[in-house]
């Protein structure tokens, strides 16, 4: 019934014009629905908004956009494979509704990743408080550096929005550094994959690509020595990557997770390469990569291990002997910085296809595949939630038709889980003071 009332008013929106207070009540009214209501009420509900978005005058398009977002923030405290699907909904409504109108979405995202610097730069300043670098590694920030990056890549022509590139990435950089432990290693996994959206974006619809520096976050992964050393044995159930941003002491250095993180920093790997394997530097720029590389190879045990990089150092060679033997027949000099842009922008081949290099090639097989394994992990996943909510239903089901007498049956506490006592590394922390610095915002204000 809700949702039939909802399509309903999709007609009559135009007339909530003269009523701003009726209109500012059905907002709030719209987003309670579209925070927390059933699937098709959700969809009809943001159809609404964003039709009194386009409809209604001018500012009313600031309340739409503001309440869109911190809906979606006070629905992103969690991630498990039961809200991913929420979480990804809502995103694409934000990133639907903040294309409506550039120069409103541009006040608010600067004022909203401002917003994330500033909790940044406090956590710097309290640099050996726990509770300051809890309020900034939890899913909440992650999720919320996430939307905005994805809200960038979404419209990469869009200058306005492009000028918060910048500032968004020195964000997740420096949050990447402020607890430079092994145990937030996928929590620093997740901000190099958001820096890499960016990049890929940037490399192929503005004139001027991001170079990003994220590929020493993934090489100083490859040097933890934990890497070198024959894990201890572990029982427990494997994390899911996805919904994980630190790990307890117990877990660190047992071979599940190093698995789970050399898999991803190889995944990241590639995909940093192939986004630049077209750039005319490309020799150059996988050379420090590649001497770790090959350092790593040295001190590796794991045959696992050891076969993923070799595979993808393999690769780079090959491109960068491509890139090279293409930068030999070229006319110009560095100074005309078009032709250097444009470099390899148009090759392809005979009949007209444009030429995949060899990294391109490597990363688009490397993709799908991970594809295919994320999408069995959450079907797998999926299942075994529809299983246990069945076999809660047997078990009451079970109670109610059960004899209890008189005596009443014992509760049993239920166990709260706790995270295990950080380790001495954890405990030390560089001093940050340079870093507090870079996130003062003042020349953005």
């Amino acid at each position: 019934m809700l949702t039939f009332l909802l399509q309903s008013t999709q007609n009559a929106i135009h007339y909530f014009g003269p009523f701003p207070g009726l209109s500012k009540l059905f907002l709030r009214f719209l987003l309670d629905k579209w925070g927390s209501g059933e699937e098709a009420v959700r969809i009809v509900a943001f159809l609404n908004i964003r039709e009194m978005a386009l409809r209604l005058p001018y500012p009313f398009i600031n309340g739409c956009l503001k309440g869109l977002y911190l809906t979606y923030v006070r629905n992103a405290k969690f991630a498990n494979s039961q809200t991913a699907g929420l979480l990804m909904f809502m995103e694409n409504c934000v990133i639907e509704l903040y294309g409506l109108d550039f120069g409103a979405s541009y006040q608010h995202a600067f004022v909203y990743i401002r917003q994330l610097a500033v909790h940044l730069r406090i956590a710097y300043s309290k640099h050996k408080s726990k509770e300051a670098h809890a309020s900034v590694y939890n899913w909440q920030t992650i999720h919320s550096i996430r939307v905005w990056a994805r809200v960038l890549a979404a419209y990469p022509r869009q200058e306005k929005l492009w000028l918060l590139a910048f500032p968004l990435i020195q964000l997740v950089h420096g949050v990447i550094s402020l607890v430079p432990t092994a145990r937030h290693f996928p929590l620093r996994l997740h901000c190099v994959s958001y820096l890499l959206l960016l990049a890929e974006k940037s490399a192929t619809n503005t004139e001027l690509p991001i170079m990003l520096n994220s590929v020493s976050t993934l090489l100083e992964i490859l040097e933890y020595p934990a890497f070198f050393k024959k894990p201890p044995p572990y029982s427990g159930k494997p994390p899911s990557f996805a919904y994980t941003l630190r790990v307890s002491d117990k877990m660190l250095n047992s071979r599940v997770f190093q698995k789970m993180v050399m898999l991803e920093a190889h995944h990241l790997l590639a995909q940093y390469f192939c986004i630049y394997s077209r750039s005319i530097a490309f020799p150059e720029l996988v050379l420090p990569a590649t001497v770790a590389m090959k350092r790593f190879l040295k001190k590796s045990r794991v045959p696992l291990f050891s076969n993923k990089i070799r595979s993808l150092l393999d690769v780079m060679n090959r491109s960068s002997q491509y890139v090279a033997a293409k930068r030999n027949m070229v006319s110009f000099g560095p100074a005309d910085h078009k032709k250097v842009a444009n470099f390899l922008k148009a090759d392809s081949g005979a009949k007209g296809v444009k030429t995949l290099t060899p990294l391109e090639k490597y990363f688009a097989d490397l993709r799908e595949a991970k594809h295919h394994i994320d999408k069995m992990a959450l079907k797998s996943a999926q299942q075994t939630h529809e299983g246990a909510e069945s076999d809660a239903e047997e078990s009451e089901s079970g109670m109610s038709v059960e004899d209890s007498g008189d005596e009443e049956a014992e509760e049993v506490p239920l166990q709260e889980s706790s995270d295990e006592e950080s380790s001495e590394e954890d405990e030390e922390f560089e001093d940050k003071g340079d870093a507090i610095k870079a996130f003062s915002f003042d020349n953005f204000d």
